[in-house]
């Protein structure tokens, strides 16, 4: 996995763009800055190098565009989720929109097959991605729901939140 940010400058030296890359391919964080280094353009890709989100500004630093979703529907994991090994390490992937002037949050809380609910659980963000890694001690039915929310950093007010519900299978 070769992972690294790229950066292009205009010729005054400027910053002109600053992208994240994953095995050469977009991941993650992709700005494009005015030549008077204000921000033009936030996106953030995912694996498959699908828009997840994308905000843009005028040359003044005002919003024009602000869509997407906190992370992407689209999961990378070490195992099919209909049939996750038991006892062996579960790998799930997900890849997070950090844009600027906020706060990312995302939790994930485990049901197993018997309604018992596992604490829910905040989860750091690192290269925008969260790591879920888990070992299963049971076969059968679990349910993920996983919870993310924009907060606004200057006055703490929500913006965006998302939730996806995702079923493993675990098999012996």
């Amino acid at each position: 996995n070769l992972h690294y940010m790229g950066y292009h400058y205009y010729k005054n030296g400027h910053l002109m763009r600053e992208a994240n890359y994953n095995n050469g391919a977009y991941y993650g964080l992709f700005k494009e800055y005015y030549p008077n280094e204000k921000i033009y353009r936030y996106s953030c890709f995912d694996f498959g190098q699908k828009g997840v989100y994308s905000m843009e500004f005028d040359s003044l630093g005002r919003i024009l565009l602000d869509e997407g979703v906190v992370f992407s529907p689209e999961f990378k994991t070490n195992y099919p989720l209909d049939s996750i090994k038991l006892d062996s390490i579960f790998d799930l992937r997900i890849t997070v929109a950090e844009p600027p002037s906020t706060k990312t949050i995302i939790v994930i809380e485990e049901t197993l097959e018997d309604g018992i609910i596992i604490e829910p659980q905040e989860y750091p963000i690192q290269d925008y991605t969260v790591f879920y890694k888990k070992k299963f001690e049971s076969a059968g039915k679990h349910t993920l729901v996983i919870k993310g929310k924009k907060v606004d950093t200057s006055n703490g007010q929500l913006k965006k939140e998302n939730v996806s519900i995702v079923d493993l299978n675990i098999i012996e």
